[in-house]
């Protein structure tokens, strides 16, 4: 993976019949990383941020505000504005945002059955915008998107398991 860290990595799990990849922390997605996801049966895919919140410090419009999992009142600011310097080094060097996991699903959605988005943003994402990126970008072919997060607000409430 490409990541401002010493030792960045990023992970291929078999065991003989199945395999899942994890791609987090990760600012591109290669073509040879491309190409070892696409071999995968499910795969863990960073989602970390809205390129619109982290331009402009506000979420945009969501297809269903009940959904954001957060109660918002209308005010669809972030909770906490990053200075550029941290943006910047996000966008360049950190982390894939919600447009860019949604342009590799966009390619992993005829390959592999399941994705888990994961690693989303407390400040700059929010779950529902994520999983309208990646349904949009996975359409009608089946592959299926689950919404994972760190955050207890965001947690879907049940744990994710990858059937391969």
């Amino acid at each position: 993976t490409y990541h401002d860290a010493a030792e960045p990595t990023g992970f291929l799990i078999e065991d003989g019949e199945s395999r899942i990849g994890v791609c987090l922390d990760t600012h591109t997605v290669s073509d040879t990383m491309l190409t070892a996801l696409c071999s995968c049966d499910a795969v863990v895919l960073e989602s970390n941020y809205s390129e619109e919140a982290m331009k402009t410090d506000r979420f945009p419009a969501c297809r269903e505000c009940r959904m954001c999992g957060v109660s918002c009142g209308g005010d669809c600011a972030v909770k906490r504005i990053y200075p550029r310097y941290l943006k910047d080094r996000i966008r360049e060097d950190g982390h894939l945002s919600n447009e860019v996991s949604a342009k590799t699903l966009s390619v992993l959605k005829n390959h592999v059955g399941c994705v888990a988005l994961a690693h989303l943003s407390e400040n700059y994402n929010r779950p529902n915008l994520a999983r309208e990126k990646a349904e949009d970008a996975a359409g009608e072919s089946g592959c299926v998107i689950h919404v994972s997060d760190q955050l207890p607000e965001y947690r879907e409430k049940r744990m994710v398991r990858f059937s391969v």
